[in-house]
């Protein structure tokens, strides 16, 4: 497939790219927050299933979820474009979410446990997944493989690595979307991992953990989570 020169792409393609996500994101601005979200939501259920793209997440949903229904996958996958939709929609938006601000926009469960990882006067970690609203916390991915959804997954180690080098905190936390721009955070106790002497083994041991509780919030909400990551190397293209 032939490419566009160099310069061409700086100075032509990449400026129009840059005015055109602009543009959008100056739209979904001015749009209220629900309205925006609710659009981005629509167009992306009925643009997003048609791509090319979604193969791969109906190929993943397949190779974890063996006995799931050709109907099923198909409604995960518009739900996955619905989250994706409104999330982007969302972006321009996220200064106006408080958190704790108690106004019903997101409820928060756990929230002891992010109050007791600041105030016990040492490094911590958290960590999410890209589930439901995830630039509502924040995050990263790739790497070595650990056991997920029973087939080894490219996952990035640096988490453990980090943890165990420093013998931090670490706490699992993830935000939902209850229904349309509404949110559930949900934070868990602080767990610490085990260190044996074994430096490569512990890191393959505190990822399993990491990537256990992943896939217990992926099959929670299946529809709210990333399924166009080639996580797999054993699902073929």
């Amino acid at each position: 497939m032939a490419h566009a020169p160099a310069p061409l792409n700086k100075y032509v393609l990449h400026p129009v790219q840059a005015a055109a996500a602009f543009t959008v994101y100056m739209f979904f601005r001015m749009l209220p927050l629900d309205w925006a979200s609710g659009l981005g939501g629509l167009l992306a259920r009925a643009i997003g299933p048609r791509l090319r793209l979604s193969d791969r997440a109906r190929k993943n949903l397949r190779a974890v979820f063996p006995d799931m229904t050709a109907a099923e996958v198909e409604r995960i996958v518009h739900g996955m474009w619905d989250n994706l939709g409104r999330l982007a929609a969302e972006f321009p938006h996220l200064q106006e979410i408080d958190v704790y601000a108690g106004n019903g926009r997101v409820t928060v469960e756990g929230g002891e446990y992010v109050d007791q990882l600041r105030d016990d006067h040492e490094a911590g970690i958290f960590y999410s997944a890209h589930i439901g609203n995830w630039e509502i916390l924040a995050l990263g991915n790739d790497g070595i493989a650990v056991p997920f959804f029973g087939r080894p997954a490219m996952t990035a180690p640096a988490l453990a690595e980090l943890a165990l080098r420093h013998n931090c905190p670490v706490v699992a936390a993830r935000v939902t979307r209850v229904k349309g721009a509404t949110f559930k955070m949900t934070a868990q106790p602080p767990v610490r991992f085990e260190k044996t002497g074994d430096h490569k083994a512990d890191v393959l041991a505190a990822m399993t953990q990491i990537n256990n509780q992943v896939e217990q919030w992926v099959r929670d909400t299946p529809e709210q989570w990333l399924w166009l990551h080639n996580r797999w190397p054993d699902v073929g293209e």
